[in-house]
């Protein structure tokens, strides 16, 4: 069997991917605690406080699209006498797959509690007797970038092909619409303890490509 192909080559990749989001910036630091001293006594004047959340990660940039699928070669064969099978296919390439989504930027660190100095008058050191402060939490993930679309479908072409007889034999055509590709994904949210604003959307499939015509004539 003797086959006459004229489709599109497919892309080897997908079209590019987004990037990272931002880390969130830290959070503030809390403040120190304070102290007085009564009658040789000393109290909590002021406790510490608990550091600040941490910024929101940034949002992951989007993929990119794909490309259209290239289309379907030219050409007009010539079969001259067809002894067995002979096949001719024609249709569009398949388009380019989306780029993937960045993911989202994680989210920034905690602030740093406020401390409880260390006194040395009447007798110290010894710490005060503040109650202790908590770190703040880590900043929100952000969120991932958007899926690329998809890249629609190669056209198609019409090719003529040319015999002069057949003996004991055909000819087969084939014809195929060249398929979008597959749309990218979107980037995952941003790490953090304290969540994230989740994925990004899948990208948007393409359309197919033109429709492919074979016409067969004797000479």
């Amino acid at each position: 069997m003797t086959t006459f192909r004229y489709v599109g080559e497919p892309y080897d990749r997908a079209a590019d991917s987004g990037y990272y989001g931002n880390p969130g910036m830290p959070g503030e630091s809390g403040q120190q605690a304070d102290t007085t001293n009564i009658f040789g006594n000393e109290y909590c004047l002021r406790a510490p406080t608990d550091g600040s959340a941490g910024g929101v990660g940034g949002t992951g940039s989007n993929g990119a699209p794909g490309i259209k699928g290239r289309p379907a070669p030219s050409g007009n064969p010539d079969l001259g006498i067809v002894r067995g099978t002979i096949t001719i296919e024609v249709g569009g390439g398949r388009g380019q797959d989306g780029g993937r989504g960045g993911d989202g930027g994680e989210g920034g660190i905690g602030g740093y509690a406020g401390g409880n100095p260390w006194i040395s008058r009447n007798g110290g050191p010894f710490q005060c007797p503040c109650p202790n402060a908590k770190e703040g939490p880590q900043g929100v993930g952000g969120k991932g970038g958007n899926g690329g679309n998809s890249g629609d479908g190669g056209d198609g072409s019409t090719i003529v092909a040319y015999y002069d007889s057949i003996i004991e034999g055909e000819i087969i055509s084939i014809t195929v619409d060249g398929d979008p590709g597959m749309p990218g994904d979107g980037g995952q949210g941003g790490k953090s303890s304290s969540s994230n604003y989740g994925p990004g959307a899948k990208g948007l499939p393409g359309r197919p490509g033109s429709a492919s015509k074979v016409i067969v004539r004797q000479r």
